[in-house]
């Protein structure tokens, strides 16, 4: 099979999840042993065992600035955005999938859920969401300004589901001083600490069951891109050996192709612009539900990853290939499931879903008893822009632009009208002029390097000269200093006696 070689090709993965999920961990590990005698089996009554915990640290209730790569619609910016999905990026691809939504300690994918893909939904879901607020959210009340509150004051009421909050005093209401806001018991971890600072948000109920997205719609609002600079597609026979080294492996290449045969793919991978060093090792890994090996040459520190992957000939035949390419970089995207308000300004909040869906029916989780008026969200990351008018994009501005702006209003005079054309014709143009003592006026400009006829001599230029009638070209082309001028040509012109022209060509093409 040929070699194909694919410069920037970019590859959208549907998640993917690390190892483990941050948190705190326990591991128990006990022996028992059993000594065989004739008569049987007896148990030795003495167990040993042993206990260890650790934790996966994970952002929680901030992120670094780090973590985030871009987010779009720019901060404070003005334009056409009202079409557009807000989205964040982050540099870590298997952040949005580090924490779960669900109630307890489950995993995602032994949730059954209550609807026609039960099982499904959510198994993908990201911790992460969007949330889009318009101009007029903010201003009615239905969403809180953000407020910094201590951990220790957010985790209050563990001992419930749901952690219910009787004030609203930040809202700067009275009437809303009865409402009351909840939140998901959630357990403080053992790398957070209770003064750790957070920004919170509370958001209406009524709103929030309108924009709030479901475990199936997070399964499609995050995915990671991944950036190929280099993509070569090989024979997959390579395969082979490559599965001589398992998962989680790490060997040297040497050791997993037969002789002769690591040459070989050596030089099928440098015919597509990979280099790969005599001295490599390969590593096994599982990414999402793919196998993939990671290739390091030891002398540069170079990385690349080989997997299987299929192609699609122009014939319309699918192959099986040996996708080897340069990981540049996994970026992790969270995509809002709310367009921006037009014509006004949007604020966006990364929020944390964490715990916030039951287990059971995949819905929203819930307080038992009076539904809250208001949802606290941790807030992760907010910016806010503006839209324009659809009919205010550059492309109807530019339309929309007076093709007058720089023309002179024609004078009501027969002699001022002349002197106003003349003027049109010499190329000036009216310009804005701020005189010493403050006054505006206008004055006429025109550029030294726009060619016109002019009665009075300039600069003296050497070289033939003809004599013609005025208002006449020169009959025939003229050469000056090796350029010719016909008589669609500029010259400078000097008045001469009986109404003469003394016409030196100045301006030309070359033939």
């Amino acid at each position: 099979m040929g070699n194909k070689l694919l410069s920037g090709k970019i590859e959208f993965i549907q998640y993917h999840k690390p190892g483990l999920l941050s948190g705190d961990y326990l591991v128990e590990v006990s022996q028992k042993i059993e000594v065989g005698l004739a008569e049987g089996k007896i148990a030795d009554r003495n167990i040993f065992g042993n206990k260890r915990s650790f934790t996966v640290a994970g952002p929680r209730f901030q992120l670094v600035p780090q973590d985030i790569y871009a987010v779009f619609p720019p901060p404070g910016s003005v334009g056409e955005h009202s079409n557009v999905l807000p989205h964040v990026i982050f540099n870590r691809s298997t952040l949005p999938w580090e924490r779960e939504i669900w109630q307890g300690s489950e995993s995602a994918d032994a949730k059954p859920a209550q609807s026609t893909d039960a099982k499904s939904a959510g198994s993908s879901a990201s911790w992460l969401a969007l949330l889009v607020f318009h101009q007029d959210d903010i201003e009615s009340g239905r969403v809180s300004q953000p407020k910094v509150i201590t951990v220790e004051k957010l985790l209050s009421g563990t001992e419930r589901a749901w952690h219910l909050d009787a004030q609203l005093a930040d809202t700067g209401d009275p009437a809303l001083f009865r409402k009351t806001t909840a939140m998901p018991a959630l357990v403080r971890g053992s790398d957070q600490h209770a003064d750790d600072r957070v920004t919170v948000i509370d958001v209406d109920r009524v709103l929030l069951e309108k924009i709030l997205p479901g475990p199936a719609d997070l399964d499609y609002l995050a995915h990671v891109r991944q950036l190929k600079t280099l993509s070569v597609d090989i024979d997959p026979s390579y395969l082979t050996s490559l599965k001589a080294c398992e998962l989680d492996q790490t060997r040297p290449a040497a050791e997993v192709f037969a002789v002769g045969r690591y040459m070989e793919f050596r030089v099928a991978l440098k015919r597509g612009g990979i280099r790969l060093s005599a001295q490599c090792s390969i590593r096994c890994r599982k990414n999402g539900n793919r196998t993939e090996w990671v290739l390091t040459n030891q002398d540069n520190g170079n990385q690349f990853v080989a997997r299987k992957d299929t192609v699609k000939s122009a014939a319309g035949r699918v192959d099986n290939v040996l996708n080897v390419f340069t990981s540049d970089a996994e970026l992790g995207i969270v995509v809002a499931n709310r367009l921006p308000t037009p014509n006004g300004s949007t604020t966006v909040h990364l929020v944390s879903l964490e715990a916030r869906y039951d287990k059971k029916t995949a819905a929203p989780a819930c307080p038992n008893g009076p539904q809250p008026d208001f949802a606290r969200f941790v807030s992760l990351k907010n910016w806010s822009f503006s839209c324009t008018r659809s009919d205010r994009t550059f492309k109807e501005i530019v339309l929309a632009l007076d093709k007058d702006l720089l023309r002179l209003q024609s004078p009501e005079g027969p002699s001022e009208r002349d002197a106003m054309l003349a003027n049109r014709h010499k190329g000036f143009v009216p310009l804005p002029h701020y005189l010493r003592k403050g006054d505006k006026t206008v004055s006429l400009y025109h550029s030294p390097l726009l060619p016109l006829r002019n009665t009075e001599r300039l600069y003296g230029l050497s070289g033939p000269a003809q004599v013609v009638a005025e208002g006449e070209h020169p009959t025939s082309p003229s050469q000056h200093g090796g350029w010719f001028f016909d008589g669609d040509d500029q010259y400078w012109i000097d008045r001469s006696a009986g109404k003469k022209f003394r016409v030196t060509p100045c301006f030309g093409k070359h033939p």
